[in-house]
């Protein structure tokens, strides 16, 4: 794919019970094999606790096995090196002082879903694009530091996207792509077998030249992008 690992930002007043199922679902669909995968999470530190006891707990029922069976929910990743990788990545955060909440084993071209936390920047499950069923969960205490946070390890800020995003963005998943940066939720079109965004609304201009979003294999530069779930009450 093209370096994408997209990042969500849930906020103290996020509908976690909604937030939950989204990040399960944008995580570990298609076993984290698409190019908007959520694969960074930032969690502010009010609602840390109650999200994380029900986000693992979702993860840990998911069930690897066929693709085939419509039970399983997480399948093979595509070949053994892809496997392999995401083994060597995640032991080697661990290594480095991550904590895997759940998962983080390799079962031939399998790989459990995997939450961890206590990650840096400068580990690989971070920085690079995993393409496989795994999410890192970071905890915030201010909005705008999980807006440099997701903006960090890009290269267009997010620093103009606050006013639109404090008390309206509550739960921002999925995708915000270099082609002018959309807001979005995303949806799973599992005819077209896909994830792809809706609701979009134009957020930040000017950064054009980044890359687009869209066509066919290899025809998208994805960087990451945000989807909006509304807040609890609404």
């Amino acid at each position: 794919e093209l370096g994408g690992n997209a990042a969500v930002i849930i906020d103290k007043d996020a509908d976690i019970d909604r937030a939950v199922a989204r990040c399960t679902m944008g995580a570990f669909a298609f076993s984290g094999q698409v190019c908007i995968s959520v694969q960074r999470m930032y969690v502010h530190k009010n609602v840390y606790e109650p999200f994380m006891a029900k986000f693992v707990d979702a993860v840990k029922k998911l069930k690897m096995g066929d693709p085939l069976d419509e039970t399983t929910s997480v399948g093979p990743l595509i070949n053994p090196g892809s496997a392999a990788r995401t083994e060597a990545w995640v032991n080697e955060a661990v290594a480095a002082g991550a904590v895997a909440l759940t998962g983080g084993k390799r079962e031939g071209n399998f790989f459990q879903p995997t939450v961890l936390t206590n990650v840096t920047t400068e580990m690989k499950v971070c920085s690079q694009e995993a393409f496989a069923p795994l999410v890192t969960v970071t905890p915030f205490k201010e909005f705008n530091d999980a807006l440099s946070a997701v903006s960090r390890l890009q290269d267009m800020p997010l620093d103009d996207l606050t006013e639109l995003t404090r008390g309206q963005c509550v739960f921002a998943v999925g995708m915000i792509a270099a082609a002018g940066g959309m807001l979005g939720d995303i949806v799973l079109d599992q005819q077209a077998g896909h994830l792809g965004p809706i609701e979009l609304r134009q957020a930040h201009q000017g950064h054009a030249d980044k890359g687009r979003l869209g066509g066919g294999i290899g025809g998208g530069a994805h960087r990451f992008a945000v989807g909006i779930v509304p807040k609890a009450g609404l």
